[in-house]
């Protein structure tokens, strides 16, 4: 039983841990993020898109230390 316990928490900081370096999945973000930022509306509801635009550039700066 503790080994399970212990093999499951190691799975959930594995999971985590692919999270942080999945440069793929970033880059995925970045280009949607940046193609609905190109948008005539986006700037409608400004506070949603500064959200955006703030998301927009923390995934570059992590795709770039990654890189």
């Amino acid at each position: 039983q503790d080994l399970i316990e212990r093999l499951t928490a190691l799975e959930a900081k594995l999971s985590t841990i692919r999270g942080i370096f999945d440069l793929t999945g970033k880059e995925q973000e970045i280009a949607k993020l940046e193609k609905r930022a190109s948008a005539p509306d986006f700037w409608d509801v400004p506070e949603q898109a500064q959200k955006i635009m703030q998301r927009l550039s923390g995934l570059k700066d992590e795709v770039a230390r990654l890189n």
